[in-house]
């Protein structure tokens, strides 16, 4: 939560906070499908907010003028070649 800084709104950032706490004091029991629950919670928060940074980083480069994943930028020469293993005890 401390390194996404302003990428994210402070009411989103609260609920994550919350949906953490949630799960703290729910693990400290013994109700595995609280548990469970909460879990799943935080991961769909997790989710959200991965899609969220994914999306503004794209959003960034695309502004920036870099070449989308997989674009010609910086692409290697790339040879397909064919070869055939030969084993030392076929030689002897």
């Amino acid at each position: 939560m401390n390194d996404i800084g302003d990428k994210v709104d402070e009411a989103k950032k609260e609920e994550i906070r919350k949906a953490i706490e949630e799960l703290r004091n729910t693990a400290a029991g013994d109700d595995k499908a609280a548990i469970e629950k909460a879990i799943e919670k935080l991961t769909g928060y997790a989710h959200e907010l991965s899609a969220k940074l994914y999306e503004q980083v794209q959003q960034e480069d695309t502004a920036a003028g870099a070449a989308p994943e997989g674009g010609e930028q910086g692409a290697e020469d790339i040879v397909d070649a064919d070869f055939d293993v030969k084993d030392d005890e076929e030689s002897e």
